[in-house]
């Protein structure tokens, strides 16, 4: 429910939701609950109406409300509350003063008039704050010439705000009401001299005063009621109930405000300023339309409903709303006299102690436009106790904080009647969730103090789950790693923590086992299990067994100055390409058995140091046989390999190259022997050598320098021999 709102309702007027037909006439917010109650007074709890409660959750004493009843005050309730939120909405915003960013609640003109009407107070609401809000300076002026009179030479200045109106829907007279009843609900506007009506063109200009007319005059004045107004709210507001608020302004305003008796004898020049809060606050001197504005203004600002009465061209007093019931007040006569009769009584009341006139009304001001509320009674019908009617939240656990949203109470008065409050609005104490157990919360409303209970619950792990797993490959031997492991426990209360494993939550492991083991991780009574799996080491690096490849060749690459022996134990792949080392002495590829395969991601491998590859089958990420490139010595034993681009010495033997042979070496040395070449075999150094031994060749051979063709051999393409020649043994060329 809107701020707006809730302040009406739970701290000014029981209208909105008051269980009795006679609380206070309709506003057109409490239909349902008077349906509600009229068909409840024929009923069994007819006897005891005043104390009727407002919820289920605490029934008053000596009532029985049948199930039919308490749903027809619950749906009341409903309805009411539903109805209260399109009332809030249909408010101006305007209402907020730049004074002080206070939400002002009194819209008892307001919420008496049509559309058109209702948007003529919002324009003048929004020329105000934007004339509040500019840096303007005014220079358009008007002097009064009225030789003889007080005000003779008193000169204003005008804001063209340029408002207007419809007068099919509004006439000029109730236009020019509906301005003078805004000035009278709104006295945070202190520089409103008049709303000045340009009758032809049926719209409002603005009128100020001559020191209003300056942004920098503005702002001193501005400052001066900001820092008044906030320094009084703080004492306001430390008040325990809205009627020692009220009193308390009543005083504050006695205490800093003199009666401006020049200006009422007129031994003194015209000045405006004691007709508004600037004359009451700044000035500190004003008479009683002073009194009055400043009167509204603090009530406002309090969350009170208060407006000014006037008599025209006598006085003026005003009104003020506590618990529903409106009373009269004259601060005016309550500084000047020192007699509190003056302050919170019924009109007639004030009538009969006034043998001026002073407070009789002008009537056709108001009831030929609006209906003033009545004013009655001669006492203040206080908060005399409260309870909780619609429990909040009530179930908590250690370490929650408390929650009041929902919850409602409802405070009686002294006259039987009550009106209830959001209990966000009430001070509450006295919570406390550190250890389980049941708290009585303390509310204190009005003065007035209650209780409800509240039960603290032990917070209890309700289950878990493993949202991230830890090393699940191990080598035989090796120990538990639970780094990077983690845990999301939920609780009873809803909430959910993540928790490193450790090695103390789990269970099962044997290191020496191999094959997969089922690992249980317990905490707090609660557990999951998952799967590791203990194997001999694929792959060793200088004796350093890994437990996969790409962990092993990561090690490889660090190698420097030193050989670097790889066996590889069984077939596998690496997930991401590698960089093999540069800066080692030497590298050496084996495997126990031509049965073992070995996939790597790259295309292609480079070796910048002697390499020798054995016993193993290389591939690339296509699955083909993996192309080589030594730019320096290179063996290679009983492997299949792809192309071969060999820059020193080489060695071959027992293998498969699937493609093309180049030995780049000028003076290296090539021997080749029961080995399968699929592509060219191409010798291009003039002083090398090449020694092909039961070899076969499905392309060209050409060497550039000595060729030896030993045993078995032959050639599928040309042989091109270019230097020193010589065949022993059996040679097939096939072209």
């Amino acid at each position: 429910m809107l701020k707006r709102f809730k302040r009406v309702l739970a701290a000014i007027s029981a209208a909105a939701i008051a269980l009795t037909a006679a609380v206070v006439p309709d506003n057109g917010m409490t239909g349902s609950l008077d349906v509600a109650v009229k068909a409840l007074s024929t009923g069994t709890a007819s006897a005891k109406m005043s104390a009727l409660p407002m919820g289920d959750d605490e029934i008053a004493p000596d009532i029985n409300l049948t199930d039919a009843e308490q749903k027809a005050i619950d749906d009341a309730l409903t309805a009411d509350y539903e109805k209260a939120d399109a009332y809030a909405k249909a408010h101006p915003k305007a209402s907020v003063s730049p004074l002080t960013n206070i939400d002002h609640t009194s819209y008892i003109f307001y919420d008496q008039m049509n559309a058109a009407e209702k948007k003529l107070w919002d324009d003048l609401a929004d020329a105000c704050d934007s004339f509040m809000t500019s840096t303007v300076n005014l220079t358009s002026s008007y002097t009064y010439n009225k030789p003889g009179k007080e005000y003779d030479g008193f000169t204003i200045y005008c804001y063209k705000s340029g408002i207007k109106y419809n007068t099919s829907e509004i006439s000029d007279a109730r236009a020019k009401n509906i301005s003078e009843l805004f000035f009278h609900c709104n006295p945070q506007y202190y520089f409103w001299y008049s709303a000045d009506q340009v009758e032809s063109k049926s719209q409002f200009n603005l009128w100020t005063f001559t020191d209003c007319a300056k942004y920098s005059d503005r702002v001193k004045f501005e400052d001066k009621i900001y820092s008044k107004t906030m320094s009084w709210l703080t004492q306001i507001k430390a008040q325990e109930s809205v009627y020692a608020k009220e009193l308390l302004i009543c005083d504050i305003i006695r205490d800093n405000v003199e009666y401006d008796y020049p200006a009422y004898y007129n031994t003194d020049p015209y000045d405006w300023h004691d007709q508004t809060l600037l004359g009451a606050i700044y000035d500190e001197t004003c008479v009683c339309a002073g009194y009055s504005q400043m009167f509204t203004y603090l009530c406002q600002a309090a969350g009170i409903e208060a407006f000014a009465v006037r008599k025209s061209g006598t006085h003026r007093w005003n009104r003020v709303n506590i618990y529903g019931t409106w009373y009269e007040v004259d601060t005016t006569w309550y500084d000047t006299t020192g007699n509190s009769k003056w302050l919170n009584k019924s009109h007639e009341y004030i009538l009969a102690n006034d043998s001026t006139g002073s407070h009789k009304y002008t009537e056709s001001y108001y009831t030929d436009f609006v209906t003033l509320p009545d004013c009655v009674d001669e006492t203040v019908y206080t908060v005399d106790s409260v309870s909780v009617s619609t429990l909040p939240k009530t179930e908590y656990f250690v370490g929650d904080k408390i929650n009041v949203k929902g919850g409602k109470v409802t405070a009686y008065l002294t006259n039987n009647k009550s009106f209830t409050a959001d209990l966000a609005d009430c001070t509450v104490s006295g919570f406390s969730s550190k250890e389980a157990g049941i708290v009585d919360v303390k509310v204190k409303y009005e003065g007035k103090e209650t209780t409800y209970p509240v039960t603290i619950g032990e917070v209890v792990a309700t289950g878990m789950k493993i949202t991230s797993l830890p090393k699940t490959t191990y080598l035989v031997d090796e120990a538990l790693s639970v780094q990077n492991g983690k845990i999301t426990v939920t609780y009873n209360n809803g909430k959910t923590s993540g928790i490193d494993m450790t090695e103390s939550m789990v269970s099962g492991y044997d290191p020496a086992k191999l094959g997969t083991q089922e690992l249980t991780v317990t905490y707090n009574g609660l557990s999951e299990t998952y799967s590791v799996k203990v194997i001999t080491a694929p792959i060793t690096v200088n004796g350093q067994p890994f437990a996969d490849f790409d962990s092993a060749f990561a090690a490889v690459k660090n190698i420097k100055g030193e050989d670097v022996n790889i066996v590889v134990g069984e077939s596998g792949s690496l997930k991401k390409s590698v960089s093999l080392p540069t800066k080692a002495n030497s590298i050496m590829i084996t495997a126990a058995s031509r049965d073992v395969t070995l996939t790597f991601k790259n295309a292609s491998l480079s070796f910048s140091c002697p390499v020798t590859i054995s016993n193993i089958s290389l591939r690339n990420s296509k699955s083909l046989p993996m192309p080589i490139t030594a730019k320096k010595d290179l063996t290679l034993e009983n492997t299949a390999v792809g192309i071969v681009k060999a820059a020193g010495d080489a060695d071959i033997s027992g293998c498969t190259v699937k493609g093309a042979l180049t030995a780049s070496g000028k003076t290296a040395e090539v021997k080749v022997s029961d080995s399968d070449i699929s592509g060219n075999f191409t010798q291009s150094g003039k002083d090398g050598t090449a020694t092909l031994t039961d070899v076969s060749v499905t392309g060209n051979l050409t060497a550039a320098g000595r060729l030896e063709l030993l045993g078995d051999c032959s050639v599928g393409g040309k042989l091109t021999p270019k230097g020193a020649f010589r065949v022993s043994g059996h040679l097939t060329v096939m072209s």
